[in-house]
């Protein structure tokens, strides 16, 4: 999603990165992160900023349903390919 939602010009990213992940934290102990690795891969930031204008919420809407309606529909042909 992060790629096709840049590709027609939003800007996404991670919302964090865990602080296990970081060069300067290798080697250290740590817990089980596996639900924070999960939650940051599915995450994101999507353009909120104070001054984003109407017209602009509604372009990233439209870029998010866009890019949700063209996945389900790959997904939709997979599953019936599988059949």
């Amino acid at each position: 999603m992060f790629t096709e939602l840049r590709k027609r010009g939003i800007p996404t990213r991670s919302p964090w990165q865990p602080m296990h992940r970081p060069p300067a934290h290798a080697g250290s102990p740590a817990t089980d992160c596996t639900v924070v690795d999960r939650l940051n891969a599915q995450a994101m930031n999507i353009p909120s900023p104070v001054g984003l204008t109407t017209a602009q919420q509604h372009e990233v809407v439209a870029a998010l349903q866009e890019v949700h309606r063209t996945a389900a529909v790959a997904a939709s042909r997979s599953t019936r390919a599988q059949l």
